[in-house]
């Protein structure tokens, strides 16, 4: 049945922004007075139809009046990628390929409040109130700068070593 499909998809979407600390709950009267509220939506796509789904919560980005944000984020030519993995196996070194199913959620934190209101399931699932909010506290699909966090996270990690360590040899 499709809808046990959709909400497999939706639950996993959702617990994911609790694992990954995405965001927390406001009264909406607590927010400052000019505060902008964005708006979300769920978004579904077939990934095999009638099989496999996925769900996203995206922020209506088009609504974020951040004027300072800083968008581009660092992208790959194919040339530059067959050129890293000629000289990877060159070295010999081994090649990994990941997937991360919510790779703009494990984002750096924001340091100002991007607030928004969730989508219907997502209010119901986290039992949130009509006179309540979310606030923004990891990048989230459809921010104009969530490809950016999640670049800073990522190349922060890979700098620091913490997931290179083992694929660096002592040569």
């Amino acid at each position: 049945d499709n809808r046990e499909l959709v909400a497999a998809a939706r639950r996993m979407e959702y617990d994911s922004f609790a694992e990954n600390d995405c965001f927390e709950i406001v009264l909406r009267k607590s927010l400052p007075p000019k505060a902008r509220v964005n708006t979300s939506r769920e978004l579904l796509q077939w990934k095999i139809p009638g099989k496999k789904v996925k769900c996203r919560v995206v922020l209506r980005g088009f609504q974020d009046n951040r004027e300072w944000l800083i968008t581009e984020s660092p992208t790959l030519k194919n040339e530059s990628f067959r050129l890293l993995l000629q000289f990877a196996a060159d070295l010999g070194l081994e090649q990994i390929a990941v997937d991360l199913k919510t790779a703009f959620l494990q984002g750096e934190l924001y340091e100002e409040k991007i607030y928004w209101t969730p989508p219907e399931e997502f209010r119901k699932y986290y039992d949130i109130q009509p006179d309540e909010v979310c606030v923004a506290k990891k990048s989230i699909y459809g921010l104009a700068d969530a490809p950016r966090k999640w670049y800073e996270k990522l190349a922060s990690t890979l700098m620091n070593g913490k997931i290179m360590e083992k694929y660096v040899c002592d040569d």
